[in-house]
Formats: C-alpha cells, structure tokens, sequence
C-alpha cells in the first residue's frame, strides 16, 4: 500500500475532538416543532431538549440534575416552566430551578446547584440555533430568506451517515458535477466539460468563497442552450453554505443549514429562493433537488474517513480543481477543528 493510501486508511480510524464546534451557531430544529411539548435532540453528540417558553425558546442538556432523567420526557407547565417527569421539579427558561414538590411551597430550600445546563438559542429564518458554548460568530446570513422579490421554499433532508464537514466540502467539489450528476449539472461523455478550468476562490477570515462560469444548460434555472450560468459558493464557517446560481432567467439562492449530530453524522435544511418563474408551483424545484440530494447522499456517505480530517496529506488533492476544498481544509486546520 502507498504512504498516501496508508495514511488515508489510518485516519479512518482516528478519534476526533468536537470541542471547537462548540462555539458556534447550529440549527437543531424547525421552530414549527418547537412547542410546549418539549423536545429532544442530538448536537456534536450532546443530548438536548428544546422547548417554548411563552416567546421564548429553551435549550438545556436534556438531563435533570436531581437523578438524571431525560428532560425531554418531562412538560412544559402553564407558567412556562419545564418539568422534570420523573420528581417534578421546575426549571425556568434560564435554567434555573424554581420549584421541588417533594418540599412544601412556602419553604422552597432549593441547592444552590439545582440547575440545569442551560445553553443559548436563537430563532432565525424559520429554525432553532444553539451554540453550546459562547459563539465566535452570528448565525450565517441569508438574505433572500427576506427579500420580497424572491420565492422561497424549504425542505429538511436527512440524517445522513457522513460529516458535516463532507457535506460542506462536497459543496465547494466542482469535479463532481459531471459524474454524480450527469444529464443534469454536467456531462462525463464531454471531454471538455469535465475539464475545470480556472475559477475564482477568496478566503476571509471565517468564509470561503468561489466563483465558476459554466455554458452547461441548468434544469435548475432553465438556462437557454450555451449560455452562461455563474455559480457562487460560499462556505460560512463551520458549515452553513450558499450556493448561489445566476443564469438568464434569474437567481436562485440555496441555503444550506448543516446540522452537526455527531462526528460522523448530519443533516441538514434546504432553502431555495429564486426572482423568476414566482408564480409557478414548487413541485418541480423540489423534486430536481431530491434527485440531486440522492446522488449526494450515495457518495458522501461512501467517503473514509466520515469525519472530514483537515490534515492535507490524508487524501490527494489537485490545486486547479480542489482549490476551494483546499483552502475549506485550511481554515478547518486554522480553527482547530479536525483529527485529535
């Protein structure tokens, strides 16, 4: 076996550290399930629940730190605290315990380390975000969500048996379009479209960004025979993408809201907005991004190791075609998160 393959087979086996994921902003939930019925979820492998406090959401590690039930299994009661199910104590939205029934009302002695871990929660476009630990940055913004002249739908696609770091890349992967998607992104019989010539890639401080031109008719935006379609990808760091495509008919905009569950294992949402074809149903839009999501899926979660590793000598990459990939491996690296 090559030292290169030797090393790719040895990371598959490797450990890795979630910490740094921490500070971030993550979607869990659609903020439509989220009620007073509390519910559970997994972030970076951490049990959650999540719940609504009058026009408050709530995020604690779904444990009780009476005896260490679920919380989860609890409910949220009329004064818009959440109980325990199995002794009934209460916990206000800000995690702190305010009632145990085993004591009489008026003689509440509650320990001072009666809480429950309390993280923070935002609702944004619709979802849930949770950072686990204090955030290095807002959640990524997407304008068309709120831009009148765009007609957005969303769709949550998932749990896949892959990174959410192998999502992400596999966005900024540009050689993939011909052979995973023939017929509708490219087209491997052409000798010359399978070529990747040349295309702009920009790296700020937590984002990466590139752009690629293509005369590849797009089902996505109906572009006309030969003409010019321009993508622009951009990777706000960790994991939430935009891809957004502009062709002769418009622009369409593709939010992808990556949900970390475990190492190994993610999901996500996908938000389309497009400024043309507004009064068409979104049937067809929908089912072209199913088909794409499951050609996606088959060779995303076929990739070892699962969890992306952002060591640059674990694989091969080409520095034409892989830039963007290169430089999202880099910012991994820079940012501390990748093989323990």
């Amino acid at each position: 076996m090559s030292t290169d393959a030797s090393a790719l087979a040895a990371a598959a086996h490797l450990d890795v550290d979630l910490g740094p994921l921490r500070s971030y902003w993550h979607p869990v939930a659609s903020s439509s399930d989220v009620t007073d019925t509390p519910r559970g979820a997994t972030l970076l492998g951490e049990d959650l629940v999540v719940f609504r406090s009058g026009d408050r959401v709530g995020a604690f590690a779904d444990i009780c730190s009476h005896r260490g039930t679920r919380l989860s299994l609890g409910h949220v009661t009329s004064e818009g605290c959440l109980q325990c199910p199995y002794h009934g104590w209460e916990y206000d939205v800000d995690g702190r315990c305010v009632f145990i029934p085993s004591q009489p009302r008026d003689h509440q002695r509650i320990p001072s380390k009666a809480q429950a871990v309390r993280y923070l929660a935002e609702e944004r476009y619709g979802l849930v975000w949770v950072a686990l630990a204090e955030p290095r940055l807002p959640i990524p913004a997407y304008p068309e969500f709120a831009d009148p002249g765009f007609h957005t739908w969303v769709k949550f696609y998932g749990p896949w048996d892959a990174s959410a770091g192998r999502m992400t890349e596999n966005a900024l992967d540009l050689a993939h379009l011909d052979f995973v998607h023939p017929g509708l992104l490219g087209d491997p019989a052409d000798p010359n479209a399978t070529v990747i010539p040349h295309y702009e890639t920009m790296t700020e401080d937590d984002a990466i960004l590139t752009t690629y031109y293509t005369a590849f008719p797009s089902a996505e935006t109906y572009s006309p025979e030969n003409s010019v379609v321009r993508y622009e990808t951009r990777v706000d760091f960790p994991f939430i993408f935009t891809v957004r495509i502009h062709s002769d008919q418009g622009t369409v905009a593709l939010y992808f809201a990556t949900y970390p569950i475990e190492a190994s294992r993610a999901a996500f949402w996908l938000f389309e907005s497009r400024n043309y074809a507004l009064d068409e149903a979104d049937d067809r839009f929908i089912a072209f991004n199913d088909v794409l999501e499951s050609q996606d899926r088959r060779v995303v979660e076929a990739q070892r190791p699962a969890f992306l590793s952002s060591d640059l000598t674990a694989g091969l990459h080409l520095h034409g075609p892989d830039a963007g990939a290169i430089e999202y491996l880099r910012l991994l690296k820079r940012r501390g998160i990748g093989h323990a």
